[in-house]
């Protein structure tokens, strides 16, 4: 943050999340991880409220205050209203759907950000687009109402440079509007990474809630594998990742290499015995966790364009017309 910014400006600062974070399951709860950190030096005071069910792998948040809140419910009003923050951060734009005229009616004073996590509307676009076989349709229904969102609040982050582009070209938001905030992370220690020839196999890990992983993973067992195997008969591949549907974990095939391993408690632990790290999305937005733990282990990536937008310079501009 820049120096001229006095110590803790913010009196009360809350993050209203969509679901409660569960770094072992999803990118977007490392998300929220970081920004309470980048958060932290402007308050004493940080709050994390949600109406998720928590779950025994949710995060442990430290010394951040959490609160159950009810969806539809007056109760809302009356609490947020004695908390009175002055900073509200909402945790993607159904969350900003749910709670925002809320917030605005209680705490009209208070700065609003929305944080995007991905832009949901492209993702939607690409999804309905490979599966119909149709245009891309930027303007569907997922995309307005995240479009609304933006407008609403006073800020909106973006994880993906692209997406910024894109709104600015396609959706005319003022460039002023839009902040590019992407993850967080820490390098490497290089001295520390597992030797290439220590290593053994390929991986893919993802969250299976996320549909896009559920995809690739389907698409990788019977598209992209068999050609592997027949150059490398004695590979494996190892699927990582929390909550496998049915469709995924019937994908098990020891005699084909193919192994579908379930949560890892460390999943930078267990990538950094790879060789390969897999991340064949067809569809997807934002910036993609998996390549970023894959970059933090040393462990080298081979990905579609999907997973490398706007994680490489040469992706970030000239996507997108502007006019």
């Amino acid at each position: 943050m820049p120096n001229s910014i006095p110590n803790h400006p913010f009196h009360n600062i809350l993050i209203l999340g969509k679901t409660w974070p569960e770094t072992s399951a999803s990118a977007a709860g490392t998300r929220v991880l970081e920004l309470i950190q980048l958060l932290t030096p402007l308050s004493l005071n940080i709050h994390f409220a949600s109406a998720a069910q928590r779950g025994a792998e949710n995060d442990d948040l430290g010394t951040v205050t959490c609160h159950t809140i009810l969806l539809n419910d007056d109760s809302f009003d009356g609490w947020i209203a004695d908390l009175q923050p002055d900073l509200v951060v909402f945790d993607r734009f159904m969350t900003e759907e749910q709670f925002g005229w809320r917030v605005a009616d209680q705490c009209p004073d208070a700065l609003r950000i929305l944080d995007t996590s991905d832009f949901h509307g492209l993702r939607h676009a690409r999804e309905t687009a490979l599966k119909t076989g149709k245009p891309l349709d930027l303007f569907n229904d997922i995309a307005l109402r995240e479009f609304a969102a933006m407008a609403r609040c006073d800020l909106t982050l973006l994880i993906s440079p692209v997406e910024k582009a894109l709104l600015i070209a396609q959706f005319h938001i003022p460039p002023e509007q839009l902040h590019w905030l992407p993850f967080v992370q820490p390098l490497p220690d290089r001295s520390a990474l597992t030797p290439f020839a220590g290593r053994e196999h390929m991986v893919f890990v993802g969250g299976y809630k996320h549909a896009p992983n559920v995809d690739a993973v389907q698409w990788l067992k019977q598209s992209i594998w068999p050609q592997i195997r027949k150059q490398l008969p004695n590979a494996e591949c190892h699927i990582y990742g929390p909550y496998a549907p049915q469709s995924i974990t019937q994908l098990q095939d020891p005699k084909q290499g193919f192994h579908i391993r379930g949560r890892a408690p460390d999943i930078r632990n267990a990538l950094s015995t790879y060789r390969l790290n897999l991340a064949p999305l067809r569809y997807g937005a934002g910036n993609k966790g998996k390549v970023i733990d894959g970059w933090a282990t040393g462990t080298p990536t081979v990905l579609t364009p999907i997973a490398a937008e706007g994680m490489l310079d040469q992706h970030i501009a000239g996507l997108y017309p502007t006019d």
